[in-house]
Parts: C-alpha cells; sequence; structure tokens
C-alpha cells in the first residue's frame, strides 16, 4: 500500500481475510478488522462495489459476534450508507441510514 500499489495491496488483504476466515480460533474482531481495512483501501482504488462488499463482510462479522444492536455493527453500518452515497444508490443508502438510526434510538431509550 505505501508503494501506491493498490492491486498487488488488495490482493494481499483478500489473502489475509480469507486465511483468518478459516481459521478456527481467529478473534473475529480481527477478521473484521482486515475487513475494514480491505474496504478502505478499495475505496482508495476507486472501487467503491468491493469496498462495499468488504465492509459487509465486517457487518456480518460483528452481527454474529456482538449483535445487530452494538455501536461497531453500527458504525459499519454507517460507513456502508456512506460508500451506498458515493455509489449513487441513494435508496439503500437511505435504508442503511434508517437502520442506524432505530440502532443508535436504542441507545437512548
Amino acid at each position: 500500500m505505501k508503494k501506491k500499489d493498490f492491486t498487488e495491496a488488495i490482493n494481499y488483504q483478500k489473502k489475509a481475510l480469507s486465511v483468518y476466515a478459516e481459521l478456527e480460533n481467529a478473534e473475529p474482531k480481527k477478521i473484521a478488522n482486515v475487513a475494514i481495512t480491505l474496504s478502505e483501501w478499495s475505496e482508495k482504488a476507486e472501487n467503491i462495489p468491493e469496498a462495499i462488499d468488504s465492509l459487509r463482510q465486517a457487518q456480518q462479522i460483528y452481527e454474529y459476534a456482538f449483535g445487530v444492536m452494538d455501536k461497531k455493527t453500527c458504525k459499519i453500518k454507517r460507513n456502508i450508507s456512506l460508500l451506498l452515497l458515493k455509489a449513487n444508490t441513494y435508496d439503500q443508502a437511505l435504508e442503511e441510514l434508517i437502520e442506524v438510526e432505530v440502532i443508535n434510538y436504542s441507545y437512548y431509550f
């Protein structure tokens, strides 16, 4: 990534995600962090659909490990909505943001 070779960096990150996902004792948070980094790098490479897919993987991991109503899950959903806005898929972005609001609302009441 430091060399600005996005393609190679992304390919290595994909391999890392695959390896971590297959490990029996891997911590969900670490796997999610690899997926989040992959999303960030994909966004830098202007591959928004791949960035969204990577964040959705992180979201699934967080939902399984911490629950749908967790702050980490909420943050991922918020980031997905921002990427959906960049992809000009406004209806999907709005749906994600509504879910984020429901989660946020549950923390206050």
